[in-house]
C-alpha cells in the first residue's frame, strides 16, 4: 500500500510539471491496467468557485496547474480544459481504485504531447480565422415566420391550381393569415439553443443547428405594432436604448442551459419560461419584487437581463439598480417542468455612490473570472461591482459599487459594457480590460490592474464592499484608449472572446471586429445589418458569433468551419 500511494505521488507530480490539461485526464484513464487508452473528450464545466467554496464536499479539485495554450489563453476550442481553479476528476464517482503495475513510459508522454500539440494547433487557428475573417460559415439559422411563409406557398398553389385566393394574401380577409414578426433581442443558451425576443413581444427558443423553432410563447410582452398595448417606456429612456429607431416588443432576454429563458417587455418587470418536451415553451412566473405593487403604481422597468453559470438572474433597470435572483430550488438547473420558479431571493447590489444620483441601467455583463458585474449607466458612468461571495449582502445596506468610470469627453450616454480577456502579458500576469460603447459611437477601453485580477482567488484576504479591497486602483494607470473607428450611431451591443477579440454591433449596420491588444487594431467589419439590432453573441467556445439585425432571422457565422456556397447570406 506504501509503495502504491508513493507512486501515486509521483504520478501526479509529474502531472503537474507538464502543466497540460489535457494530459491529466488522459493519464487517469490510461494508468489503469485493466482499461485501454482511451481520449474521453471531457466537456468543459462551468466557473463554480462561489458554489465550489460553500459546497466543499460536492467537487473535488484535482492539483492546480497554469496551462495555458501558445497564443496565451486558456484552451477552449479542444475537449480539455484545465486553468488550476476549473478542472475536477471526472472519474471521482463510481471510481474503483486499482493498483497501478508501473508508472507511464516514454511512449505515452510522447502522444500526450502530440495531442497536446494537435489542440495547441486548433486553438491558434480558430484564433486566426477570427483575426482575418476569411475562413467563416455565415448563414441564416433560422426565421421565425416559418407558419407565414408556408401559408405564401399554400396561397400560391392555391391560385395556380384553382385561380382563387385564399384571401391571405392581396384579399379583404385578414382574420386567418399568420402573423409576421421580426427578431428584436438574442442570447445564447447552452449552444446551439438560443431565445429570441420579437417586435410583437413573443418569446421564441430555437435549434441553430437544425435551424428549427423549438418553441414560442405568443404575445406575452407589450408591443406598439399592437392595438391597445401599454409601453411605460419614456421618450428619454426610448432614445438611450435605440436612438432614432425603436423596433418595438420585447427589451431584454437571456438563456440559461437548453429550456431557461427570462425576458422583459415594456410592460415592466421579469417573466420565465421552461422549454417542456421539444416544443412547449411554458410560462413559469415573475420575478414576484419587480412586478406591479399595487393597481396605478408603475412597475421596474427593466432593461437588461444576464444569466451567470450558476443559473442567477443579473437585472438592470430603469430605476438605476442591479438586482440578483437567487432561484431557492435551483430552478435554472432543472429540466422539471414542475419545478417552482417563484421561490426566490432577490438582492439589490446597491451602491451609496448610484444612489446620490441613480441613472437607468442600459446594460450589464457578468465575469464570474474577476467576480465582477459592470453596469453601463444612461448618464455615462460605468459602475463595477463586486459579486465576491463575503460582499453581497442580504441587507443590501453595504458598498459593492468598486468603481464608477465615465471616459466619454462629450455627452453621451454609456449604452454597452464588455469585460474582454487577452491572455496573458510577458510577466505571465493575465490581461483582462473594460470596454464600454458610447450613445455617440465611441468605444473607449480601460486595463484593470492584475492586483485585481490575482486577488479573487483569495477569499480569506479580500472582502469587496466592506472597503478592504486592494491598495492599487482598480484601473492601470495612463491606459485608458480610444478604440477606433467609432460607430455611426449608437453602439448597441458587445460581445467579446479570449485572445482579446471585440465585437461591436453599431446602429449604422455594421459588426466590427477588433483585436485589444497589444494596441486596440480594428480587423475587419461585418456589414448588412439593418439599423434595428439589437445584440450580438458568442458561444462559450469562442467558435461561433451570432446577431440579430436580419428582419425575421438570426444568423450565425462560424469561424470553426469553412464558408459553403448554399449556406452564404445575400
Amino acid at each position: 500500500m506504501l509503495l502504491l500511494v508513493l507512486m501515486q505521488r509521483e504520478t501526479m507530480a509529474t502531472i503537474h510539471r507538464m502543466k497540460s490539461a489535457s494530459f491529466v485526464s488522459i493519464l487517469i484513464a490510461a494508468a489503469t491496467p485493466s482499461q485501454s487508452f482511451v481520449d474521453p473528450a471531457i466537456k468543459r464545466r462551468p466557473s463554480l468557485r462561489r458554489q465550489r467554496s460553500n459546497n466543499p464536499q460536492t467537487v473535488t479539485p484535482l492539483p492546480p496547474s497554469n496551462s495555458k495554450s501558445t497564443d496565451g489563453n486558456a484552451d477552449t476550442d479542444g475537449p480539455f480544459n484545465f486553468d488550476g481553479n476549473n478542472f475536477y476528476n471526472d472519474f471521482e464517482e463510481g471510481y474503483v481504485e486499482q493498483s497501478i503495475s508501473a508508472a507511464p513510459d516514454q511512449s505515452l508522454f510522447q502522444s500526450l504531447q502530440q495531442r497536446q500539440e494537435q489542440i495547441d494547433q486548433s486553438s491558434r487557428a480558430l484564433l486566426e480565422r477570427w483575426t482575418v475573417g476569411t475562413s467563416v460559415r455565415s448563414f441564416p439559422a433560422f426565421t421565425l415566420n416559418e407558419p407565414f411563409y408556408q401559408a405564401r406557398k399554400e396561397e400560391q398553389e392555391h391560385v395556380v391550381r384553382y385561380g382563387t385566393s385564399l384571401g391571405w394574401y392581396g384579399g379583404n380577409s385578414q382574420e386567418d393569415e399568420p402573423p409576421f414578426d421580426w427578431v428584436r433581442r438574442i442570447d445564447i443558451g447552452a449552444y446551439p439553443r438560443v431565445a429570441c425576443g420579437s417586435a410583437y413581444g413573443s418569446v421564441y427558443v430555437a435549434d441553430v443547428e437544425s435551424r428549427m423553432v423549438l418553441g414560442v410563447a405568443r404575445d406575452v410582452h407589450t408591443s406598439h405594432h399592437k392595438e391597445g398595448s401599454v409601453d411605460t417606456l419614456d421618450e428619454n429612456l426610448r432614445r438611450h436604448l435605440y436612438g432614432e429607431y425603436d423596433g418595438g416588443g420585447v427589451l431584454a432576454v437571456a438563456m440559461h442551459g437548453k429550456s431557461i429563458v427570462a425576458s422583459a417587455g415594456r410592460e415592466g418587470g421579469v417573466k420565465l419560461f421552461m422549454l417542456v418536451g421539444e416544443s412547449e415553451l411554458k410560462y413559469v412566473g415573475d420575478v414576484p419584487s419587480l412586478k406591479r405593487p399595487l393597481p396605478g403604481v408603475t412597475p421596474v422597468l427593466v432593461t437588461c437581463l444576464e444569466f451567470d453559470s450558476l443559473g442567477q438572474l443579473y437585472i438592470g433597470g430603469q430605476d438605476g439598480f442591479l438586482r440578483m435572483v437567487t432561484f431557492l430550488q435551483d430552478f435554472a438547473l432543472t429540466d422539471d417542468p414542475g419545478s417552482n420558479a417563484n421561490e426566490m431571493q432577490v438582492t439589490v447590489i446597491s451602491s451609496p455612490r448610484q444612489q446620490m444620483q441613480r441613472s437607468p441601467v442600459l446594460s450589464l455583463d457578468i465575469s464570474e473570472d474577476l467576480e465582477m458585474v459592470a453596469t453601463a449607466h444612461a448618464n455615462g458612468n460605468v459602475c463595477i461591482h463586486s459579486i465576491h461571495q463575503h460582499g453581497l449582502s442580504e441587507k443590501n445596506n453595504r458598498n459593492n459599487c468598486i468603481l464608477v468610470w465615465n471616459p466619454f469627453t462629450s455627452a453621451s450616454c454609456a449604452r454597452s459594457v464588455k469585460f474582454v480577456s487577452g491572455g496573458e502579458d510577458e510577466h505571465n500576469n493575465p490581461l483582462w480590460s473594460i470596454v464600454v460603447g458610447g450613445g455617440n459611437g465611441e468605444l473607449w477601453m480601460q486595463e484593470i490592474h492584475p492586483s485585481h485580477i490575482l486577488m479573487t482567488s483569495d477569499y480569506d484576504d479580500v472582502e469587496y464592499g466592506a472597503g478592504k479591497i486592494s491598495s492599487m486602483p482598480l484601473f492601470k494607470e495612463k491606459l485608458i484608449q480610444q478604440i477606433k473607428p467609432s460607430h455611426d450611431g449608437p453602439v448597441l451591443s458587445l460581445a467579446a472572446r479570449p485572445g482579446g477579440i471585440l465585437v461591436s454591433a453599431g446602429q449604422g449596420g455594421v459588426l466590427c471586429v477588433t483585436r485589444l491588444w497589444p494596441t486596440p487594431q480594428a480587423l475587419y467589419g461585418l456589414g448588412g445589418y439593418k439599423v434595428w439590432i439589437g445584440n450580438v453573441r458568442i458561444d462559450s467556445e469562442g467558435k461561433r458569433l451570432l446577431s440579430d439585425g436580419r428582419d425575421d432571422v438570426v444568423v450565425v457565422h462560424d469561424f470553426s468551419i469553412e464558408d459553403k456556397e448554399e449556406d452564404r447570406i445575400e
